[in-house]
């Protein structure tokens, strides 16, 4: 997702159609006291800018993901090392 603002309405830009984009649209424009426009570009500059958004994204959440393995595999050695015990925990983000 991408933001950007116009001198009127700001608009969102998406990778993939969204359900009731009407709607949403229509919410978002109520958080925030003004219209808000939602729009998947096709082509262009504007739909490279969400492929680069989107490319950006999974990249920072491999990184997350990454560095929680290591913490992980980094406080299991530690209890190792000091005979203690150590819960497998799957928590999210």
């Amino acid at each position: 997702m991408v933001l950007c603002r116009s001198r009127t309405t700001p608009y969102i830009f998406v990778n993939r159609k969204l359900g009731d984009q009407e709607m949403l649209s229509e919410m978002l424009a109520q958080n925030v006291r003004h219209g808000v426009t939602i729009r998947m570009p096709q082509k262009g500059i504007l739909a490279q800018l969400v492929k680069d958004a989107e490319k950006n994204a999974a990249e920072a959440l491999a990184l997350k993901l990454s560095d929680r393995l290591s913490t992980e595999k980094l406080l299991q050695g530690v209890a190792v090392a000091f005979g203690l015990a150590y819960p497998q925990t799957h928590r999210g983000l």
